[in-house]
């Protein structure tokens, strides 16, 4: 990533979930405009289940006609595409099944981008320790962290904002899958 300073910086947000369908025109015609592209792949607008389960909200079909759009405009323009809480949930196992679909379009396109990965799923028996240490402070209105919660949980994602994505684009990544992400981390990774 380039240290030098360009104002303004133009981020291309094609759509609000990676999944919900990219125009390949749209995208064409302003990613010459563009910094980088970034766009969310989840959120919790659509309940929990999402996130319990690690099930992409999206078909894989739409997302693979969604970020091949997007892996071929940023071969074209030669900027950084980041994508966050990726398969929806954003657990290991979803960042894995988007990444598998990244590569495939890869192949499909002779593309050869430098992927990072972004894991952020935590150890449920980790987090059942920290809790049983105190090491854990619960969000009203919940009054404890109950160490047992922690254990019944099939994904535990830790919520990442823009500095791991700093640190992979200034490792030379071309595109960025996160796992959970805020919104904002995608988008404010390339102007900071």
């Amino acid at each position: 990533m380039s240290s030098s300073v360009v104002l303004p910086i133009n981020i291309l947000v094609p759509v609000g979930a990676l999944g919900l369908g990219v125009k390949e025109s749209d995208v064409f015609a302003r990613v010459g405009e563009a910094h980088a592209i970034a766009c969310d792949a989840g959120s919790t607008d659509s309940g929990p289940a999402y996130l319990a389960t690690g099930q992409a909200k999206y078909s894989r079909d739409s997302i693979k006609h969604d970020l091949s759009i997007l892996m071929r405009a940023q071969a074209k323009a030669g900027i950084p595409l980041l994508i966050g809480s990726c398969g929806t949930s954003g657990c290991n196992e979803a960042l894995d099944w988007t990444r598998d679909i990244a590569l495939e379009i890869a192949r499909e396109h002779n593309l050869s981008p430098k992927i990072a990965l972004l894991y952020s799923e935590q150890p449920k028996e980790l987090m059942a320790q920290k809790a049983e240490a105190g090491r854990i402070t619960p969000l009203a209105p919940l009054k404890d962290a109950d160490p047992a919660a922690f254990r019944a949980c099939d994904h535990i994602v830790a919520l990442m904002g823009p500095e791991p994505y700093i640190a992979a684009l200034e490792a030379g990544a071309d595109i960025v899958l996160g796992g959970r992400s805020t919104d904002s981390a995608v988008l404010a990774a390339v102007p900071l």
